[in-house]
């Protein structure tokens, strides 16, 4: 019995809250452009876990960013990637708008052999790659310190039906600069996507042996874009009061000689998306005016105060 049966018959036999959602998906499926694989794929196999809302929601989310994607006339140059809306502005997964961001780069730049790999992958279901994985057709890695968070993953990803034919790799490990290019070194890597608190900066400055199309880096944006600082590599204070990674500069100061260009800051004021061999079409950003947009208040200020007890290295 296919899952649409399944659900059907659940909801005739009164057993499954989801009794209006068959009318919703079918509603929805009239709007579906061409490209969107057919909802009975995308439905849960134990979907009878999860609220309407929540799957209405998953649902509508990604017709929503397949016919957005589909509607981007690339012909259009140069384009500011934070500013193609309304694509640029969808989350799926993700925290803030990384997704959409992702989505209007690749548009841009190709999916490549669709293969990421995310260092510090933590909740999948607020993750910058589960979209890729789940959504167009990717494979990878993901990669955490936590035995918890990847445990959480493999039961995510193991539950759904888009990823049966993808390969998908989970690996508990502490990243270093030192063991990077043994633990990811042995193929190419689309898209690469940083955040683990720690010594991401001088983790990405070690991949010089590999060289990702896409890099989605967090940055600690309590700095100001003239400060091009990073954490103390032989600091054993890494990643208590808000002290790890390094300035948005010090990231922009590695990957540009590498031939990377900042295209994008996420809503949020996190992440930096930079792109190797830049189109022409794509525009690169002025980061001053990005963060000063992205200032956060009291918080900010409240991480500031806690970061100046620390030790920066300039880079």
């Amino acid at each position: 019995m296919s899952s649409v049966e399944r659900l059907k018959a659940t909801s005739a036999r009164g057993r499954n809250p989801l009794g209006h959602l068959w009318f919703k998906f079918a509603v929805l499926d009239t709007v579906a452009p061409p490209s969107v694989r057919n909802l009975e794929f995308l439905l849960f196999p134990n979907i009878d876990r999860y609220s309407t809302d929540r799957a209405v929601t998953f649902i509508a989310r990604h017709l929503q960013q397949q016919a957005y994607y589909n509607a981007i006339d690339c012909a259009t140059a140069p384009v500011d990637i934070g500013k193609i809306s309304p694509l640029s502005d969808i989350s799926v997964y993700s925290q803030n708008n990384e997704d959409g961001i992702i989505l209007a780069i690749l548009k841009y730049i190709g999916h490549g052999n669709r293969r990421l790999l995310d260092i510090g992958c933590g909740n999948p279901e607020m993750s910058n790659s589960a979209n890729l994985l789940l959504n167009w057709g990717f494979s990878g890695r993901l990669v955490d310190i936590s035995a918890r968070r990847v445990r959480r993953s493999a039961r995510f990803y193991a539950s759904r039906p888009e990823t049966q034919w993808a390969d998908i790799r989970l690996l508990r490990s502490k990243v270093t600069a030192q063991n990077a290019e043994e633990l990811f070194g042995d193929q190419p890597i689309d898209v690469l996507m940083l955040d683990i608190d720690s010594f991401d900066y001088w983790v990405l400055k070690s991949f010089d042996f590999n060289m990702p199309r896409l890099i989605v880096v967090e940055f600690q944006e309590i700095f100001q874009y003239n400060t091009s600082v990073a954490v103390d590599p032989n600091s054993d204070k890494v990643g208590r009061s808000w002290y790890f990674g390094a300035s948005l500069r010090a990231y922009s100061n590695l990957l540009e000689p590498r031939g990377y260009s900042l295209v994008a800051i996420d809503d949020g004021g996190f992440n930096a998306f930079f792109v190797l061999d830049c189109p022409n079409v794509i525009s690169t950003i002025d980061p001053t005016e990005r963060l000063l947009q992205k200032a956060s208040g009291s918080f900010r200020t409240a991480r500031i105060e806690l970061a100046k007890k620390q030790r920066w290295i300039a880079v």
